[in-house]
């Protein structure tokens, strides 16, 4: 449900109008500021907030996840949203969670480092990501967004 607001607050995330700019602190300690204009209304709802004006709207979305850096082989919680794997240390394997069980959830993952050390998906037993068996790449800065359909992993 959206909320109508020129100043206050936004369930528990605190709005304030400065001299010159609209800024919104998170929850989690996080900022988004855009440029203050006279005379506006701005609406708030779960993750977006939209600015209306005489001369039209402006809206932008946020996502608070959690972000973890991975060094060696582990397997992803249910918590995890972005996953930064670092494999100077060593290849490293990610497990996936089954895909029944996750159906619609969404993972970002990175390879950060520069080493030639593999980063694996491998999806919950017998299961594919993409219709293979796992999904691996050594290459710095490649990242991999996969999501569950509720019987496998899928990249985008």
């Amino acid at each position: 449900m959206a909320r109508t607001f020129k100043r206050g607050l936004i369930g528990r995330e605190d709005l304030s109008l400065g001299v010159t700019n609209f800024s919104r602190s998170t929850s989690t300690g996080g900022s988004q500021t855009i440029t203050q204009i006279p005379d506006f209304d701005a609406t708030a709802s779960n993750n977006t907030t939209a600015v209306r004006t005489s001369k039209g709207a402006l809206a932008f979305n946020y996502w608070l996840m959690k972000t973890r850096t991975i060094t060696s082989s582990d397997f992803l919680s249910v918590t995890d949203s972005v996953i930064l794997c670092d494999c100077t240390s060593g290849a490293i394997t990610l497990s996936l969670a089954a895909a029944a069980t996750n159906s619609g959830r969404l993972i970002f993952i990175k390879k950060i480092d520069s080493s030639g050390n593999a980063m694996t998906i491998d999806p919950n037993g017998a299961e594919l990501i993409d219709g293979a068996a796992t999904k691996a790449t050594s290459t710095q800065y490649v990242s991999f967004t996969i999501v569950s359909d509720g019987t496998a992993w899928y990249i985008f």
